[in-house]
């Protein structure tokens, strides 16, 4: 690729090639049209998107000077999969060796260094971006929103990547700074949102009329603005499934697979996850590829995780030190009933579950 395109860029005398460099580059050009009209009285909406730290780690290796050295990278206290975990709820992915082979410390070190060096790389595109809104005039005018569509393992419960219902995967940093909310400024909140709560928020912070009539399933939490100490919904909801592994089987007493390229109606499992201020419950059913919905009766297994002994406000112990144990086999009934009846009135399954069962490894 030639130097003049758009993310191409010489760093340290050497001319590196990266779709997030483009991505800038056209992001700073859509916010000088946005400016120009905006002076005209129209106001303006842009969406951007990094890659990075997604993999291929791949970035300018300048980076690797904004983290620790490869010698003193943590790793995951919690290396080992989880405690009377469900075997379907694990995925051999990125580094891992086996659902209870930790991989070696050295390469645990890399790849986590790897991913470290790539956000910064991203948080560094971000800056760049947010530095053109100030130069433009637009930075006392303009709210911003940064997030992720979702979380990244990085060794926790013997984890890597993504494609599961675990806390690592389904959490998203959420900033929103909207200048004009002052009594926010530097202020944090541990009410439970979810990101289909980001457009009504926007629009109500933004001061537009929501159409009833829209589609919209999210509800606004622009009043933890004003009150970050208020809460916001009792649940957050999510979903993942799975599929058969071909090489080990149809069984549910092994790890599955992530259905990548399977179409959605020979899916094997689906599973729903709420995380409520003390719980994470999911619960594993068979999928009805017919009616493209969870098959509520056939019930496969259950996780329930405690997050009540970890502070909602320390996100690193959130990640590292939760959801190693998995007390579905345990736990009092009544918790368990009251949990699953949560789950699947929000979901609109057909009755709550009757029987729990937990598989082991």
């Amino acid at each position: 690729m030639k130097d003049k395109d758009a993310n191409c860029k010489n760093w340290g005398g050497e001319t590196i090639c990266l779709p997030d460099l483009e991505h800038l580059a056209k992001a700073k050009e859509f916010l000088t049209k946005a400016a120009a009209q905006y002076k005209q009285g129209q106001p303006f909406w842009l969406m951007v998107g990094f890659v990075r730290p997604h993999v291929p780690h791949v970035f300018p290796k300048q980076y690797f000077d904004n983290v620790p050295a490869l010698d003193d990278i943590e790793l995951a206290p919690n290396s080992n999969f989880t405690e009377d975990g469900l075997p379907i709820s694990w995925l051999k992915e990125g580094p891992a060796k086996g659902i209870d082979l930790p991989i070696d410390p050295p390469k645990a070190q890399s790849f986590r260094r790897g991913y470290y060096a790539a956000a910064a790389f991203s948080d560094d595109l971000l800056g760049q971006l947010l530095d053109e809104l100030e130069k433009l005039g637009l930075k006392d005018d303009t709210a911003v929103i940064m997030s992720s569509d979702h979380g990244w393992g990085l060794g926790e419960h013997n984890h890597w990547l993504k494609y599961t219902n675990f806390e690592t995967d389904t959490m998203v940093p959420v900033f929103i700074r909207a200048p004009w909310k002052t009594s926010s400024v530097g202020k944090r909140s541990a009410a439970l949102v979810e990101t289909v709560d980001f457009y009504p928020t926007l629009v109500e912070l933004a001061g537009i009329p929501l159409d009833k009539n829209e589609s919209i399933d999210g509800t606004s939490f622009a009043h933890l603005f004003e009150n970050p100490e208020a809460t916001h919904k009792d649940a957050a909801f999510s979903q993942y499934p799975r599929c058969w592994d071909e090489k080990v089987g149809h069984t549910y007493t092994k790890p599955m697979a992530r259905c990548a390229g399977v179409d959605r109606t020979k899916f094997a499992l689906m599973g729903y996850s709420m995380r409520t201020e003390d719980w994470r419950y999911t619960e594993w059913v068979e999928w009805d590829g017919s009616k493209l919905e969870g098959s509520w009766k056939n019930l496969v297994g259950v996780e329930l995780y405690d997050h009540s002994k970890v502070s909602t406000s320390d996100t690193k112990a959130r990640f590292e030190q939760t959801e190693n144990l998995n007390l579905a086999g345990t736990a009092d009934k009544d918790l368990l009933q009251k949990l699953s009846t949560q789950l699947r009135d929000f979901f609109k399954a057909d009755g709550p579950a009757t029987e729990f069962v937990a598989f082991t490894v």
